[in-house]
């Protein structure tokens, strides 16, 4: 099924990209002697205008024969002018740029379908503020909703997601919805690094934590029949899942005591650590014990056998307060603080059955197999949050006429930043700053696209757009035999006003030929040996 969908994408592109020489080489008058997808042993073939179109055996490119073209064409001087060496040079390189352009303009409509299926959109409303962060800074909170940025209306989370990306690092001003009244905050972005690409965050995050609690094991909750990691689902019969509608209906009872739906956690004897199933409990509570209530956010809710957090003495139920020095609010923060920080001892303040501990724990790291079968180092704690601990708000319907103004603007900039992280992650292989085992080969690309075709077209209707991208970026590398390497020796003749030596010609598609070559064999070595599991498996049957 792999090599299905790696054709229903790679056909299109390589058929686009060469289409774009094609279309701009007829335009110019150049003759094109063959249009081929695919190389190797011809499967199919038809000729029309003096052009051969073909499909070859192997799906692994595809070519436009321009006459002289190459330089061991000999072409005689018949006054039809139709050999490309005959045109001048910034002609000639509007033909060998027309293939990448086709690309990336392919790529504008793959994505505008995409963004345009999506008929539902999380709203404005902030889910979880990250502590630490230039959000909670300004004083933001879960529950507000933001309706403007520096005076433009936000509908939804996209929106604010846009804005904080394109700010550039400076001063936001936000008008937001709390409780009935209009505030105003202002906070500036943080560069963090995002992949390839830096980008900036705000700390603002769409999702709400779920109604998971925390008590505390001598307080009143405790002796009403509360346990930390119940999962409250109803207040007085009314359902419920985030934790700050938990709150708000706990506070708003009209009673002094409310009866609590929960689903509780019970561990399974006789099985790891994890496994758990859960039991329906109700218990009434009086409305005074919840102010002793928290959420489980930063509450350990399993540790993993022999990891660092279990060589700390970390256990279930601890609430993390502090990591050195500073307040945690959330595991998932926590994290992320200490995912790049393998082998550095951190003091953590813990909270165990009402008394405050310091323990010292020292993440690993670890080289394990990624994403795509690729070698990567990974920070390893061993911090179990609570299953299922986030939960979104409600979407909003996107009406038809904004979905089409969103998508089109979506579009564009998904491709405009696609080409600046894809041309950043190359550059950053170049000079080593990324690992080169992460370039992939025809097996990779056939593996991810198989897995995006069956997460639905529209996910790989999106792939195939970043594939498409991959390849126009790919092709203007400066490398003689693709792309840029034409267009580089175009600008050299530009600059000598006159055309190069053949024996310039010649060594260059010679070092361009290799230098595909080595690529090629790279690339196949890395999805070798990322799949040789699986290639053992098949040749022994």
């Amino acid at each position: 099924m792999s090599l299905v969908w790696f054709l229903l994408m790679i056909g299109p592109l390589v058929f686009f990209h060469e289409l774009g020489h094609f279309v701009a080489a007829r335009y110019f008058g150049v003759r094109c002697e063959q249009f081929a997808i695919g190389v190797g042993p011809v499967v199919a073939s038809i000729t029309r205008a003096g052009t051969e179109f073909s499909i070859r055996a192997l799906p692994l490119g595809g070519y436009v024969r321009m006459l002289g073209a190459s330089p061991e064409d000999v072409t005689e001087d018949d006054g039809s002018k139709d050999a490309l060496t005959d045109k001048p040079v910034w002609q000639r390189m509007v033909i060998y740029l027309a293939g990448p352009a086709a690309n990336i303009v392919l790529a504008v409509p793959l994505l505008w379908l995409f963004f345009v299926s999506k008929g539902e959109l999380a709203g404005a409303e902030v889910g979880t503020v990250l502590d630490g962060t230039p959000a909670a800074a300004a004083g933001f909170t879960p529950g507000d909703r933001i309706v403007a940025i520096d005076g433009d209306p936000v509908r939804y989370f996209d929106d604010i997601v846009a804005a904080v990306a394109s700010s550039g690092g400076r001063q936001l001003t936000f008008e937001i919805e709390r409780d009935g009244q209009r505030v105003s905050l202002a906070a500036t972005p943080e560069a963090v690094a995002q992949g390839r690409a830096p980008g900036f965050q705000l700390g603002l995050v769409w999702s709400r934590y779920a109604s998971i609690i925390d008590v505390d094991s001598a307080g009143p909750a405790f002796a009403a029949g509360l346990r930390t990691f119940d999962r409250v689902v109803s207040v007085d019969g009314q359902p419920v899942d985030a934790w700050i509608d938990l709150r708000d209906a706990v506070h708003a009872a009209a009673a002094t005591t409310v009866r609590l739906g929960l689903r509780r956690p019970i561990r399974v004897e006789g099985t790891f650590a994890s496994a758990f199933v859960e039991e329906w409990v109700e218990v009434v509570v009086p409305v005074a014990a919840f102010d002793s209530v928290r959420a489980a956010e930063a509450t350990v809710f399993d540790v993993e056998p022999g990891s660092p957090a279990a060589m700390a003495g970390l256990r279930r139920g601890d609430r993390v307060l502090a990591a050195d020095g500073r307040p945690v609010t959330s595991l998932e923060i926590l994290d992320q603080r200490l995912e790049n920080a393998g082998g550095v001892a951190h003091a953590l303040r813990i909270q165990r059955d009402g008394e405050e501990l310091d323990v010292s724990l020292t993440p690993l790291t670890l080289e394990v197999t990624g994403d795509m079968r690729s070698l990567t180092e990974q920070t390893f704690v061993g911090l179990i949050t609570a299953p299922d601990d986030r939960v979104p708000f409600d979407l909003v319907r996107v009406p038809p006429g904004r979905r089409v103004l969103r998508a089109t603007s979506a579009a564009f900039l998904e491709t405009l930043g696609l080409i600046a992280s894809i041309a950043g992650g190359l550059f950053m292989m170049v000079t080593g700053a990324v690992d080169s085992s992460n370039l992939g080969g025809p097996m990779m690309i056939a593996e991810v696209a198989s897995r995006a075709g069956a997460q639905g077209i529209m996910t790989f209707t999106r792939f195939m757009a970043l594939i498409s991208v991959n390849l126009a970026v790919l092709n203007l590398a400066p490398i003689p035999g693709l792309d840029g390497g034409h267009l580089l020796l175009l600008t050299a003749e530009g600059i000598r006003r006159e055309p190069l030596s053949m024996r310039a010609r010649n060594l260059a598609a010679y070092v361009g030929l290799v230098c595909l070559v080595l690529l090629m064999l790279f690339a196949f070595k890395n999805d070798i040996e990322r799949y040789w599991a699986d290639i053992a498996l098949w040749v022994n049957g």
